[in-house]
């Protein structure tokens, strides 16, 4: 059974936070390097203060970060020591959280930390083991020396970190305070899934509604908010009976949220029954089926949930009429107030300069968007990157929205759902606009692909087939090429999505 409101405020530390002088940023992007597998695939949720993003406040996030962290590596030089912020703000947060779950790993970078030349202020941190032998900081190894003590610290990280952290594989980061007008949905779907609780047998809760209401959103950040009250938390794409087999059996995938090294290279079927074992033999976890929106996927989906023991299952879908008496969460769109305080704070989180008219014009900009949270969150993002003023994109959305005209691109049978799919398809027609040829080879070349999660590295770390898909985007367009990264394309969509 999820816990009661009183054993929430336990937290959860499974996190690893890098304390750090940005004098020594090399041997941070060092540790990085021989982390980024694990970060990649979400076996480590990692943070340093880049995370921290303009417009953040910065220290209620740094006090988040330690606040929730497994492991501490503190990386220790004349840098590290002479930083007024690190010695008494940082490391005191560090230290006093030490007495409640977190490990301290502190790696010698530089200098001499024992005896009469020991650095100022290095007894705060010599109390605890060094990572290796402090007489041999890291600048003084050789070469090869250094990179095998840097992957022996990722391997003691990494063991204590998967101890503790439970599985996850949830997209998006949490919306926090954007999230707006639906804690009514929220307090409905943990009262529902308070009541059935944990029990024998599985009763899924569908979260139903148009496209474009924000379904998934709700239901990942329920997820988000109540991390502590499962023991994992899984989502899975299932638009289709073959997504919902691939999506489950690839969670037992060396990059997956259960990783199971022994099916690594076994068959999909293989796969897929050692996942719903794991599923009937384990308690209390809860897995999200996002997009079930065919009649044959909810088939497929019910065929699956009858199978399973001892956890919970929310479904969104599109579908309103479930049967076998599940419970509904009907998701309609937000309110006019809820709609404008979402523009105008969204908007507003990115540097934008505040309007004296913002509250008259986004009620005008939101009217006309339908109050849908996804269109909303695409107006908002473009707003706040480009500095607009509410009634300059409304004027932007009228134009675009009278030239994809249904004539040109067909949007849906049915004249409301028509009309939805009209209004975001023209907020992120306004958005693709905006971006350079790698950005759009690379969304048409996602495209392809299932709308599930797609690994990074998918591109990152295949320039040739890259450059073949952005080659063919100029050839087709006109447009000339340019020369940007994988990562900072990627860098630029998500800024134009509003995630």
């Amino acid at each position: 059974m999820i816990p009661t409101a009183a054993s929430q405020h336990s937290t959860r530390r499974d996190r690893v936070f890098v304390s750090y002088s940005h004098l020594d940023k090399e041997w941070l992007d060092k540790l990085r390097e021989f982390l980024h597998p694990d970060i990649r695939n979400g076996r480590i949720d990692y943070r340093d203060d880049r995370n921290i993003e303009p417009g953040d406040k910065w220290y209620e996030e740094l006090v988040d970060y330690i606040g929730h962290a497994r492991v501490a590596v503190l990386l220790v030089s004349p840098n590290f020591l002479a930083s007024r912020f690190i010695m008494e703000k940082e490391l005191s947060l560090i230290l006093e959280a030490e007495s409640q779950g977190l490990t301290i790993l502190w790696v010698p970078l530089s200098g001499t930390f024992y005896g009469p030349n020991a650095l100022a202020g290095a007894d705060r941190v010599t109390r605890y083991q060094a990572v290796w032998d402090a007489n041999q900081p890291l600048d003084a190894s050789p070469e090869e020396s250094r990179n095998q003590l840097l992957l022996d610290l990722c391997k003691q990280i990494s063991k204590l970190v998967m101890t503790a952290r439970a599985p996850n594989n949830l997209p998006f980061t949490p919306l926090g305070n954007l999230l707006k007008g639906r804690e009514g949905d929220l307090a409905r779907l943990d009262e529902q899934l308070r009541s059935h609780g944990s029990s024998a047998i599985v009763q899924p809760r569908a979260v139903s509604g148009p496209g474009g209401v924000g379904k998934t959103r709700l239901a990942v950040e329920y997820a988000r908010r109540h991390e502590d009250d499962f023991t994992a938390l899984l989502f899975v794409s299932a638009n289709s009976p073959a997504a919902l087999a691939a999506n489950i059996a690839r969670l037992s995938a060396d990059d997956g949220a259960l990783d199971f090294t022994e099916y690594k290279s076994a068959s999909q079927d293989d796969q897929y029954a050692a996942v719903v074992r794991w599923l009937q033999q384990n308690k209390g976890w809860l897995l999200i089926l996002d997009n079930v929106d065919t009649k044959e996927a909810v088939a497929a989906v019910q065929k699956l949930v009858a199978k399973l023991t001892g956890g919970h299952v929310i479904v969104t879908s599109r579908i309103t009429p479930w049967g076998g008496g599940v419970p509904r969460i009907p998701l309609g769109v937000l309110s006019a107030d809820a709609a404008v305080d979402l523009l105008i704070d969204k908007a507003n989180s990115l540097p934008r300069t505040p309007r004296p008219d913002d509250a008259q014009q986004a009620h005008l900009l939101a009217e006309q968007l339908g109050y849908l949270p996804l269109a909303l969150t695409h107006a908002a993002a473009y707003v706040g990157e480009l500095d607009l003023a509410f009634d300059a994109y409304l004027k932007e959305f009228d134009e675009a929205l009278q030239f994809h005209e249904e004539e040109v691109i067909e949007y849906d049978s049915d004249p409301e759902n028509a009309k939805i799919l009209k209004t975001v398809a023209t907020t992120y027609f306004l958005s693709i606009d905006r971006l350079g040829p790698v950005e759009k080879a690379l969304l048409r070349g996602a495209s392809f692909l299932a709308p599930a999660p797609i690994p990074i590295a998918m591109f990152a770390d295949c320039p040739e087939e890259v450059n073949a898909l952005v080659g063919l985007w100029c050839e087709e367009t006109g447009e000339p090429s340019a020369g940007k990264s994988v990562r900072d394309a990627l860098t630029e969509l998500v800024r134009y999505s509003g995630h």
